[in-house]
C-alpha cells in the first residue's frame, strides 16, 4: 500500500478519475434507458394506430 504523505496527489487522482468514470457508466446508463423508453413508446404508438 502506498504512503498517503508522499503520493497524496496520485491518490486522489485515482479516486476523481474512478468517480468520474462510475458517474459517465450512470450518465450512460440513465440515457440508453430513456432511449429505450421513448422507442418503446414509438413502437407501442405505432402498435395502436396499425389496430385502430
Amino acid at each position: 500500500m502506498p504512503e498517503f504523505d508522499k503520493n497524496a496527489a496520485y491518490i486522489w487522482a485515482c479516486y476523481l478519475i474512478g468517480a468520474l468514470m462510475i458517474g459517465a457508466a450512470c450518465l450512460q446508463a440513465w440515457l440508453a434507458a430513456k432511449a429505450a423508453k421513448r422507442r418503446l413508446d414509438r413502437l407501442a404508438a405505432n402498435d395502436d394506430e396499425a389496430s385502430a
